[in-house]
């Protein structure tokens, strides 16, 4: 599957990055210890590449951050060294052996209407609420801006050296805590559209969008019956009876259908409908009055998860199956 174009307009733009972990594992379970490596790892890619964040939130087995990027090469170069340091983080503290994240991290264009970017504002405060994991954004235990927004909260974490600790290794030298971390933190800038508002305007109306974030979940539980999976507390290490209820609660088909009502940015909407348009309406490309066809995948690349419709991969199979019937034909007549 070819990969999305990464198109970053030349004033630049606020962007909505999101990455997944492999097989959509638990491994950004929140507990005290990642929630510091996260804050202190995002800290510090923000003040090296000096990219403003918006918003950001930490789920068991995705993220989302809220940014604003001049350049294309400013992103992946922040997400590079983010993405990179974090699994490295990640690993050495869960024990896992394979990789981290699923594919590369997905960035898509926010417009510059006051509307859009309060309604992905809007989608990333509503995490952990949505979900019914927790009854309020408040009371999630992993990495939230919310509590920032609302409460003055300071996101601070720790940056580990592993570059000094191996070299410390080597020399047979233990370091202390201080001497291998530094302290790092996150800072939130306001979006582009609140910038022009004072301070306790913006608190006042995040204030309400919680509300009526907190108000729909509770509607939501009574209509279904279900009370959130967590309870609010400190942040902790989740036990297996609760990560396997949270990991069957996120693949639930309720979750499912809840995750393809989420409205996309206008910016996708337009690239989509742009792509409906060339496919209905816009002259074909090879000359010949039909669309290009695609190559049969090989058989590797389904079994390796290709994204391919059932029709596609039934036609497949049927074709595959009336070569290999030939073929032993032929053998037959032989």
């Amino acid at each position: 599957m070819p990969r999305r174009l990464r198109f970053i307009p030349p004033e630049g733009s606020v962007v909505e990055v999101t990455t997944r972990t492999l097989q959509g594992r638990l491994l950004l379970r929140p507990s005290p210890e990642l929630n510091t490596i996260i804050m202190g790892v995002l800290g510090r890619a923000q003040r090296i590449y000096r990219v403003p964040i918006h918003d950001c939130i930490f789920m068991s087995n995705h993220y989302h951050l809220l940014l604003s990027v001049t350049s294309a090469l400013q992103l992946a170069r922040f997400m590079g060294y983010f993405n990179g340091n974090l699994a490295k983080e990640v690993a050495r503290l869960t024990g896992w052996k394979e990789k981290v994240w699923s594919r590369r991290y997905q960035g898509v264009l926010v417009s510059n209407e006051e509307a859009a970017q309060i309604a992905r504002q809007r989608y990333i405060l509503a995490h952990g609420a949505k979900e019914n994991l927790v009854a309020s954004p408040r009371d999630w235990p992993g990495v939230s801006s919310v509590a920032a927004h609302l409460d003055d909260a300071r996101l601070e974490g720790l940056w580990f050296d592993r570059t000094q600790e191996f070299a410390a290794r080597k020399r047979g030298v233990e370091l202390s805590l201080d001497e291998r971390t530094d302290a790092e933190r996150i800072v939130l800038t306001p979006m582009p559209c609140w910038q022009h508002h004072a301070e306790a305007d913006r608190k006042a109306v995040l204030n309400e969008m919680v509300r009526d974030i907190e108000t729909e979940a509770a509607q939501r539980r009574i209509e279904t019956g279900t009370p959130p999976t967590r309870r609010p507390g400190r942040a902790r290490a989740a036990s297996h009876g609760e990560a396997a209820a949270i990991e069957a609660l996120a693949r639930s088909p309720g979750a499912l259908r809840l995750a393809e009502r989420t409205p996309a940015p206008l910016a996708s909407l337009w690239l989509v409908s742009r792509c409906v348009s060339r496919r209905e309406g816009e002259a074909p490309r090879n000359g010949k009055g039909d669309l290009p066809r695609r190559r049969l995948p090989a058989t590797g690349s389904l079994r390796r998860g290709a994204l391919r419709t059932g029709l596609e991969v039934r036609t497949t199979a049927a074709r595959r199956a009336s070569f290999l019937e030939a073929d032993r034909q032929s053998h037959v007549m032989r």
